[in-house]
């Protein structure tokens, strides 16, 4: 006579089994994709923007507008091009930062041993990421986004070559590419210099360490100097032929020409025809209280929930596992009886 030594194993059980193998998974072998996957969710303003603004600002001439900073060195300014043309370069841009953001990010939490530190930190990567993107909106300088989340990837590479190599002169240059893309860069670079500087632990008696720090943020000091003293400061702007491509690029998205009014888009777009390096960064700095209104937005809050809710199934996940095993081993001599 066969004995069945299988027991059934409940709904919650069989779940949490799948979840606890798909999360180790997530968090192990496919952490780079993890990461990725979360980063461009938290990145969807910059390619889902349905701004006029948005386009205008990157695809103007410089003979318009002036040196403007954190406009990518105005290389979409060289072609015409229509909406869904400087869109679908917005999105490759978004993607492309996102696939090399991650990897940087990657090379630090692959190190961190449990599963559900590894959560707590992308946790706290993404809502540094959507509050600091989604919180230039409120400060009005949201066009210029994408340009800073480049700097961001660029910074991050800057820390782990300064932090995690020996090729530390490689962060030099990466400090300084950071903040020629985008003169808010030096806000990200002072935790990293900060952390070398006060944390002992980390600098110890690694001369090259101090020196390589300082040097990044020295190099970074010195295109923000650059970046100050090349804008237009007194260029005057040619408002009537941007209101002209406002208004092309309204027909062109079908809205009627009756409705098209300067209302719509002047009271935005104006500060970014005199916008300098010192409003982004002054802005940055004294109107960041603008950032608690983030909470409020639905990706961010779908963002904590998100993590909220895996963090806690995670922590259960070993519990109801253990408690299965268990169930199986008495099970067996029960059923050899």
């Amino acid at each position: 006579m066969e004995t069945d030594t299988k027991t059934k194993r409940s709904p919650a059980s069989v779940f949490f089994r799948v979840f606890g193998r798909t999360a180790d998974a997530a968090l192990g072998k496919f952490l780079y994709f993890a990461i990725a996957a979360e980063l461009f969710f938290c990145t969807m303003s910059l390619w889902t923007s349905e701004e006029i603004g948005y386009i205008i600002y990157f695809t103007v001439p410089d003979s318009l507008i002036g040196k403007r900073p954190s406009r990518l060195f105005s290389l979409l300014t060289h072609a015409d091009m229509s909406i869904p043309v400087v869109r679908a370069i917005f999105f490759a841009i978004t993607l492309i930062t996102t696939l090399f953001a991650a990897f940087a990010l990657y090379l630090f939490i692959k190190d961190i041993k449990a599963g559900r530190n590894k959560l707590l930190v992308m946790l706290g990567i993404g809502v540094l990421i959507q509050m600091t993107l989604d919180g230039y909106k409120y400060m009005m300088w949201d066009y210029v986004s994408i340009s800073l989340y480049i700097a961001m990837m660029l910074v991050c590479y800057a820390a782990y070559f300064l932090l995690k190599t020996d090729k530390r002169y490689i962060a030099v240059i990466f400090a300084a590419a950071a903040e020629a893309i985008d003169c808010r860069a030096v806000l990200f670079l002072f935790p990293v210099t900060l952390t070398v500087i006060f944390v002992k632990a980390v600098h110890k008696e690694n001369k090259q360490l101090k020196l390589m720090n300082m040097l990044c943020l020295a190099a970074a000091s010195a295109v923000l100097v650059v970046s100050f003293t090349s804008v237009d400061f007194g260029f005057n702007a040619d408002s009537d032929t941007i209101d002209e491509m406002f208004v092309q690029r309204f027909l062109e998205i079908g809205t009627p020409e009756e409705k098209i009014d300067k209302a719509i888009y002047g009271f935005k777009f104006e500060p970014y025809l005199r916008v300098t390096p010192n409003e982004l960064v002054g802005d940055s700095f004294t109107n960041c209280y603008y950032v608690k209104d983030i909470v409020y937005e639905d990706h961010f809050q779908l963002l904590l929930l998100l993590f909220a809710g895996l963090i806690i199934l995670y922590d259960h996940k070993d519990d109801t596992s253990e408690a299965s095993d268990n169930d199986t081993k008495t099970a067996v001599p029960a059923a050899a009886e």
